[in-house]
């Protein structure tokens, strides 16, 4: 039986999202200038944001993804990322250690010293502006006081051989028709793969 991080811990970490109205999968809204309608934006008759719009290019002909976004929900996979998994899947020091830090209620989480998030969480949950050009996609997170970001290079480079860990990775993408497909790898082994705390090493690559 799993139990969940303490409020307490969260509160200096974490802004509540009980502002967060959106539910529609990367449905762009404005975002500091509430009233200043986002140029380019296409519209209704009556003003609002037409999401059944064509999607917006960029001049190279790509998806513009460029605005504030938000994620779907990560529909509990950011509290156990391994919810689907059998009890053999999972690596038994992995296993021992997610078991430790739910008896212990997660006091040791990133999270708890302000330290960034679970990847997954960033994507699934939280708001996100996204800056896109040519070469280079940047995602800036705005549901967390740490203000994460995130650098997705397409210019065509390969991933890093022998990265500095960090706690985003490192991140490389390429289009595939109209969709974005990112490998990230280069992580440290310090960050959890959800709140609850499953652990992953230096190895972890991400698609």
């Amino acid at each position: 039986m799993s139990r969940s991080i303490p409020k307490k811990q969260t509160i200096a970490c974490k802004i509540s999202s009980a502002a967060i109205s959106l539910s529609l999968l990367a449905a762009q809204a404005p975002a500091q200038w509430l009233n200043y309608p986002t140029p380019g934006t296409p519209r209704t008759s009556d003003g609002k944001p037409n999401l059944a719009a064509p999607t917006p290019r960029t001049s190279g002909g790509k998806p513009d993804l460029s605005g504030i976004w938000s994620g779907p929900g990560a529909g509990g996979y950011d509290r156990n990322i391994a919810r689907d998994l059998k009890p053999g899947d999972i690596q038994p020091w992995a296993e021992a250690l997610y078991q430790q830090r739910v008896l212990n209620e997660g006091k040791d989480s990133p999270r708890a010293s302000c330290l960034p998030d679970p990847f997954v969480y960033y994507h699934a949950v939280d708001l996100a502006r996204i800056v896109q050009t040519p070469g280079l996609i940047v995602m800036l997170y705005q549901g967390t006081t740490n203000s994460e970001h995130r650098t997705i290079f397409t210019d065509g480079r390969p991933l890093p051989v022998d990265p500095n860990p960090t706690w985003m990775g490192y991140s490389t993408g390429h289009w595939d028709g109209d969709t974005l497909v990112v490998d990230t790898a280069g992580f440290n082994d310090r960050g959890w793969l959800d709140i609850e705390g499953h652990p992953h090493t230096e190895a972890l690559h991400i698609t």
